[in-house]
């Protein structure tokens, strides 16, 4: 099994555990923060991804996620291990440092970690230097890159380490990430901007 078809099982899971509604309003909520979605966009497919991992493994209802709520729902027990590690996913900001055919080395922007990530078609059109809103799942035995990778300006770097690192501190990275998301967005769509008019936090 591939990660891909992981995600696949989730995505499933979601219809199948009756949050049609649900989804539907955090759907709403969520590009209400990150962005207006537009059917027509370039972007489309990745933020609609991004969405649904968010969804998946990020929102919690009830005290749970549906990651957690799916594996509860597992009974084989080899089945329910493989889906349990996926907890242990990051979702952060990382720099790519290095990417060959073998390996991608990524660099959490929190706080330095480096990781060392399986290849995968998710990393097409990157490239070293470029930095990444991406979520790493374990599985296996390596990590690998989902394809839900939004890309922000290398000229933001200095911004974006002070503004996760705070949203660290503060326990919302959530937030911060969304954010961040929004600005990326606006950065797409009018590059006439200056960087610094987009990336920057507005004051109350």
């Amino acid at each position: 099994m591939k990660v891909e078809e992981l995600l696949d099982k989730l995505t499933a899971y979601i219809s199948e555990s009756g949050r049609e509604g649900d989804i539907s309003a955090a759907r709403a909520s969520y590009f209400r923060d990150s962005g207006p979605l537009h059917g027509d966009e370039a972007t489309y497919d990745m933020r609609i991804a991004n969405f649904l991992e968010w969804y998946i493994f990020d929102r919690t209802a009830g005290g749970k996620t549906l990651l957690e709520d799916f594996v509860g729902s597992i009974e084989d027990s080899e089945e329910k291990e493989i889906y349990e590690s996926l907890k242990e996913g990051v979702r952060t900001v990382f720099e790519l440092k290095k990417a060959d055919d073998k390996l991608a080395h990524l660099v959490d922007l929190r706080n330095g970690k480096r990781y060392l990530a399986a290849p995968t078609c998710c990393m097409a059109g990157l490239n070293r230097g470029d930095l990444l809103d991406g979520r790493l799942l374990p599985y296996g035995g390596k990590y690998y890159l989902t394809g839900s990778n939004i890309v922000h300006p290398l000229k933001a770097k200095k911004f974006i380490v002070r503004m996760i690192k705070d949203a660290e501190n503060r326990q919302d990275m959530g937030s911060a990430l969304r954010m961040l998301a929004n600005m990326s967005l606006k950065w797409e769509r009018f590059r006439n901007y200056h960087l610094e008019d987009i990336y920057k936090i507005k004051e109350n």
